[in-house]
C-alpha cells in the first residue's frame, strides 16, 4: 500500500513540474513586438522586470534590423550584452551595439533606484536614421515594465 501511495505521489510531483515548466515556456518564448518601424523592430520576451527574478540579468531587447548598428541612449541604468559584459561606461548612457542581437537594461546603477521612468532611444545609423522611443516605469512592486512608445 505505501508502494502506491508513493508511486501516486512521485507522479503527481511530476505532472506539476510539467505543468510549471510548460507554463514557464509559454510566457517567456511569446515575443511581444514593442515598437515597429520600416527597418527597426524591437522585440521583448517579458511584460515586466525586478531585481528579484534572479534567472534574469535584465529587461531583455531583442533588435532587428539590417543596418550594421544602432545608437541606443537610455536615461540611467545599465545595459549588458548576451555574455553579460556590461555596455556601460561611466556617465556614458549611450552605445553603439550591432543590430540583431539580444541587450539586457539592468537597473543596478544606484541612481536608478530613485528614477521611476527610463527613457530609452534606439536609433539606426544610416542615411534613414530611423529612431524608436519607449518607457519603462517602475510601480510600486519594484517592477519595471513597458509604459509607452511614442
Amino acid at each position: 500500500m505505501n508502494l502506491r501511495k508513493s508511486i501516486k505521489i512521485i507522479l503527481l510531483v511530476l505532472l506539476m513540474t510539467i505543468f510549471i515548466i510548460t507554463g514557464i515556456i509559454i510566457k517567456y518564448s511569446n515575443k511581444a513586438k514593442i515598437v515597429s518601424g520600416n527597418e527597426l523592430k524591437i522585440y521583448t520576451p517579458l511584460e515586466k522586470y525586478s531585481l528579484s527574478m534572479s534567472s534574469v540579468k535584465g529587461f531583455p531587447f531583442e533588435i532587428k534590423c539590417n543596418n550594421k548598428s544602432v545608437v541606443i541612449s537610455i536615461s540611467s541604468g545599465k545595459l549588458l550584452d548576451a555574455n553579460d559584459v556590461s555596455l556601460n561606461h561611466h556617465g556614458n548612457f549611450e552605445y553603439e551595439i550591432a543590430c540583431n542581437q539580444k541587450i539586457y537594461w539592468n537597473p543596478i546603477n544606484d541612481d536608478v533606484h530613485d528614477n521611476k521612468i527610463i527613457d530609452i532611444n534606439i536609433k539606426l545609423l544610416d542615411k534613414n536614421s530611423e529612431e524608436k522611443k519607449f518607457k519603462l516605469k517602475k510601480n510600486e512592486k519594484n517592477e519595471y515594465y513597458l509604459f509607452d512608445n511614442y
